[in-house]
């Protein structure tokens, strides 16, 4: 009897691990989904904050409107993506 207990026991506490491992990757998909977004800006703002002279749109009128518009669509598309692959 006390063995049937401890297998119980035993197969109770591997299901609780499991589930736990399983909420732990969810949460570092997560985490990964939100520095993969922020990596896109981050990446064009050093870009575009080093002193070229010769940066694309830098001197045209309505070129940072579009740079801040490319970042935006960017980050849409990839939020698109990985909320069909559910890691958001």
């Amino acid at each position: 009897m006390i063995n049937n207990q401890s297998q119980g026991l035993d197969a109770i506490l591997s299901s609780h691990e499991n589930n736990v491992a399983a909420r732990q990757n969810q949460d570092m998909r997560t985490i990964s989904a939100f520095a993969a977004l922020l990596a896109v800006p981050t990446l064009i703002a050093g870009l575009y904050g080093m002193n070229f002279k010769n940066i694309p749109l830098v001197q045209w009128q309505d070129g940072w409107t579009v740079v801040g518009l490319s970042i935006v669509v960017i980050d849409l598309i990839i939020h698109g993506l990985l909320k069909r692959r559910r890691w958001l």
